[in-house]
């Protein structure tokens, strides 16, 4: 269940995507790869080495993002406290 505003990114974030990765994966399905998440930090985002012959309108960067979540709860009463995990993340887009 969701509180206040916190689907809001979703929309935008989904807007990212390739149209060929929007045919492959529809918003209910990007929105529903967010649950178990609590927090996700952007640490960094870099300029990369774009190599040559490039079009101007593919950029590549470096990431960084931190990530706080837990597992969907599976056992039985709604509330059993849940095990989180900092997850840490890096990479290239």
């Amino acid at each position: 269940m969701t509180k206040g505003w916190a689907k809001i990114p979703y929309p935008y974030a989904y807007q990212l995507l390739s149209k060929e990765t929007k045919q492959q994966i529809f918003f209910e399905e990007f929105e529903k790869s967010f649950a178990g998440i609590g927090h996700i930090t952007l640490l960094k985002l870099y300029p990369a080495y774009q190599p040559l012959n490039t079009p101007a309108s593919i950029k590549y960067y470096m990431v960084e993002i931190e990530v706080i979540t837990g597992l969907p709860h599976k056992g039985e009463g709604k509330n059993k406290p849940q095990p989180s995990y900092f997850a840490y993340y890096y990479g290239g887009l």
